[in-house]
């Protein structure tokens, strides 16, 4: 059996959804003659670890590391102690946020120079870099005494990405590079992150990285596409597609639910943050309760997950705004299995993919809400989510910024609810080949080549 090291920095019992597709390759890939040894780091600190979801990786070697403070951890904790009152929370809050900027545009920021300089440099390509010298250290020793055969990374955050191109520089294994989202580098944050010099080592490192690698993995063809044409001095071919996918296995346990008469029930499930908000589905859902054309008392919302702020603001906030406080229900962050049961009881669910976030990519949780019901609102626009669910022939598509367009989905859905017999009497949709399981197949015949 051949061995394979995955390195990925979100993994079991961390809750992220970006642990899961590492997670269910570690899972299958021994059912296609691969040993999988994972590379992670420390989760004792992690608040809501899901200690269910290690059960279906039992058996497989797992390393876990600390990470190192980087040198602005360093700088920062000097500073609280000298008096200063600047945090580290303060200093890390924006580093990801996605800003409306291209590599053409000026890098303007009213931020003092001093600190742009020290926030792009010691903290490239991401935050995370911490973790990178732990994780060197321990995946050497990892490849050299059990022979490793293949180095996967699953990126973001980049820092993943660079920990195993210097491990296959270092050991010469052949490196996968796995891409669950385009990565995060400078043409994705905020002015006052970047400066000329952070912009040209991330562009050398993103080079490097995809000429280093065997194969780039990308988890929808629309990004891999995209690849191909940035890179075009690289093989076509070393850019390939894995999609995202969902585990029949992981629904096992969830009962059929009859329709709720009472209510039509609409679900989210996962956060919100930067442009995924549920602003305009809630102003649009209280502008059909005002006109009569829903009873308040016929629909019922709940948002699932780290959804508890949205837009700088308490969600709340804005659900008081739209008068819909009997009709919205937020959920904190549950464990896998019961986010999947709640999942399954709704009569439609909510997907928010903005294409400003999703151009590329298409959330994780769309191929599970695929496998327990057709019926999905999904406010995006020109995206690889608005791509898949044409290409399949199921959900309903809104603008996200276009009220009317939200209205006509809700109410439309509304209207087939309260028309159906059962719960979900929906078009029948053949999702197979987005099965995890199948997925990893793909992947095994990618690396034994």
């Amino acid at each position: 059996m051949k061995k394979i090291l995955i390195i990925a920095y979100y993994f079991p019992p961390n809750p992220e959804i970006g642990g899961v597709r590492a997670t269910k390759f570690a899972r299958y890939l021994p059912d296609y003659n691969w040993k999988p040894y994972v590379l992670t780091v420390d989760t004792s600190d992690v608040s809501n670890a899901d200690i269910s979801r290690l059960k279906e990786i039992e058996g497989i070697p797992i390393t876990r590391t600390n990470t190192w403070p980087t040198v602005l951890d360093i700088l920062v904790t000097l500073k609280k102690k000298l008096g200063f009152n600047q945090t580290k929370e303060s200093h890390h809050t924006s580093t990801f946020k996605v800003a409306q900027t291209s590599d053409s545009l000026p890098l303007q920021t009213t931020r003092p120079a001093i600190l742009r300089i020290l926030d792009s440099i010691f903290e490239s390509p991401d935050r995370h870099i911490g973790w990178f010298f732990p994780a060197l250290i321990a995946g050497y020793k990892i490849i050299k005494k059990e022979n490793i055969d293949v180095i996967l990374t699953s990126s973001p955050p980049p820092t993943t990405g660079l920990i195993g191109l210097a491990l296959s520089l270092l050991t010469g294994k052949k490196l996968i590079t796995d891409l669950r989202d385009p990565l995060i580098l400078h043409e994705r944050k905020s002015p006052d992150r970047r400066t000329f010099l952070s912009d040209k080592m991330e562009s050398c490192f993103e080079n490097a990285l995809y000429k280093r690698s065997y194969r780039v993995v990308s988890a929808t063809a629309r990004h891999s596409n995209h690849l191909k044409e940035q890179f075009q001095l690289l093989p076509s071919e070393k850019f390939v597609t894995i999609w995202n996918g969902y585990d029949s296995s992981d629904f096992a346990h969830i009962q059929k639910h009859e329709k709720n008469i009472e209510q039509f029930t609409i679900s989210y499930l996962g956060s919100f943050y930067n442009a995924r908000s549920p602003k305009t589905f809630l102003q649009a859902l209280s502008s059909l309760i005002k006109e009569k054309a829903i009873p308040r008392d016929k629909i019922s919302i709940n948002f699932i997950g780290d959804v508890f702020s949205t837009e700088g603001k308490p969600t709340q906030e804005i659900v008081s705004e739209n008068q819909l406080e009997n009709c919205v229900t937020l959920i904190k962050r549950m464990p896998y299995k019961q986010a999947l049961e709640m999942m399954s009881k709704a009569d439609a669910l909510l997907l928010i993919a903005p294409d400003s976030m999703n151009y590329y990519a298409v959330p994780a949780k769309t191929f599970e809400y695929l496998h327990v019901n057709t019926n999905i609102l999904c406010l995006t626009g020109d995206s690889a989510t608005a791509e898949l669910l044409m290409k399949l022939k199921c959900g309903t598509l809104a603008n996200p910024y276009e009220i009317d367009d939200i209205k006509k989905g809700i109410l439309t859905m509304y209207n087939n609810w309260v028309k159906s017999d059962s719960q979900h009497e929906t078009q029948s949709v053949d999702i197979s080949e987005y099965e995890r399981k199948r997925q990893t197949e793909i992947l095994s015949t990618l690396i034994s080549d």
